[in-house]
């Protein structure tokens, strides 16, 4: 893991996105790795610490510009954009088929991107 690019956001105030909208929001207080996920320790509003669990992305970057982290969920990320290691994830993953909906036994984040904000700049 990355671990730079999280610590910049300990201790501010954050919002995370998903499918463009806020899942969680609070003060990034704590951050932990462990097995295939990560732990991120917010305290919300009302001064309570929730844990909020998400997997290890594919691909993890920092976007200085707009104060945030992507955590990239994409195959063809996995694949580097190889057309035939795509395809032939594609099929392992959804079963023969490459239509995500038909698939009934993939994360919710398989193929898709998760944004944490700062909302310090």
């Amino acid at each position: 893991m990355n671990q730079e690019i999280i610590d910049q956001f300990l201790q501010k105030d954050i919002n995370v996105l998903f499918n463009k909208k806020i899942i969680r929001k609070g003060k990034l207080i704590l951050y932990t790795s462990k097995d295939f996920y990560i732990s991120l320790i917010i305290k919300t509003n009302k001064d309570i610490n929730k844990t909020f669990d998400i997997p290890y992305p594919f691909n993890m970057e920092l976007d200085e510009e707009q104060s945030q982290i992507i955590f990239d969920y994409r195959l063809d990320i996995l694949s580097l954009k190889n057309p035939k290691k795509l395809d032939i994830l594609e099929k392992a993953v959804y079963n023969n088929s490459t239509d995500v909906s038909t698939s009934t036994n993939t994360s919710k984040y398989l193929g898709n991107v998760l944004y944490i904000r700062s909302s310090e700049i």
